[in-house]
């Protein structure tokens, strides 16, 4: 359901492009594409349905695209006094630069926790959980330390969650970066337990999935063969899940955008009946022939 990764500082800048689905300009064929980090199955038709959770998004937008965000998430981000719309690589440099660290090239400054929807959970709550997920990365790393959180929808399988951090030790003066001890062996071991008492106690789900014991129930990891057997029978259950909440969410946005246009129409009709309304209040300003006559 979950992995963490560490990566030095190289690998930074096409990580955040891959978050983001930053696009470039293919020379080849002149035409703007998304930028791929790795081998990667992007479906780019449901890809601007993919969404930024940590800064969270502004009202209007987490409105029209009917995301779900808490209050609880909104006052972490709050409380670190950091700029909602500075860029992702930019956060990353200043925590970094600020942060005592060895000047080593191969340092491990940069962690991805990677969280996929599971299948005890409907896609119609998946904000809800993401959300618990990003408030228990939060807490977990400092939330002054979280350099972004993104909601990919347009890969294969089950929507997920990237959290990006950079991993922190100590207080004050003493904080340095070290990833060895923020992701030690305990601390990985206890992960998961905490994670599933948070949406148990927030989402009301008793089994979340989280630990679902997958893994030594087929008997330890599967050949490529296997997985790709197992790909093909999810396509044709769960797989349909996801795909019937993409269109829903596809409607939702496209009913969000006509709605806009319309409220635009309405707020011009009024403009132009304000001002008709003005006009006839102010008096009336005379003719030439009215001035000539002494009228």
């Amino acid at each position: 359901m979950a992995r963490v990764a560490k990566y030095s500082r190289a690998a930074v800048g096409h990580l955040i492009a891959h978050y983001e689905r930053r696009q470039e300009l293919n020379k080849a064929t002149g035409e703007m594409e998304y930028v791929k980090f790795g081998n990667r199955d992007i479906d780019t038709r449901w890809t601007p349905h993919n969404y930024r959770i940590w800064p969270p998004l502004p009202m209007e937008d987490t409105d029209t695209r009917k995301i779900w965000v808490s209050q609880a998430l909104e006052d972490l981000f709050g409380a670190t006094g950091q700029d909602p719309e500075e860029p992702a690589l930019e956060r990353f440099r200043r925590i970094f630069r600020d942060t005592k660290h060895a000047t080593r090239k191969d340092l491990k400054c940069f962690c991805d926790w990677t969280m996929a929807l599971p299948d005890e959970i409907p896609c119609d709550r998946m904000g809800e959980f993401f959300d618990c997920c990003m408030r228990y990365c939060a807490r977990k790393y400092g939330a002054e330390n979280i350099v972004g959180g993104w909601v990919h929808v347009d890969e294969a399988h089950r929507p997920h969650l990237h959290v990006a951090f950079v991993p922190v030790v100590g207080t004050g003066e003493d904080r340095r970066i070290c990833a060895k001890e923020v992701l030690n062996r305990k601390h990985l071991a206890d992960w998961h337990g905490g994670l599933v008492s948070l949406v148990q106690q927030s989402m009301g789900i008793e089994e979340p999935g989280i630990l679902n014991g997958r893994t030594a129930a087929q008997g330890g990891n599967r050949t490529v063969k296997q997985m790709k057997a197992a790909d093909k029978a999810y396509d044709r259950t769960k797989g349909r899940e996801v795909d019937t909440w993409r269109k829903k969410a596809e409607k939702n946005l496209q009913d969000a955008v006509k709605r806009q246009k319309t409220s635009s129409l309405e707020n011009m009709m009024v403009s132009a009946g304000d001002r008709a309304a003005a006009q006839l209040k102010e008096p009336r300003k005379r003719s030439l022939g009215e001035i000539l006559q002494g009228r």
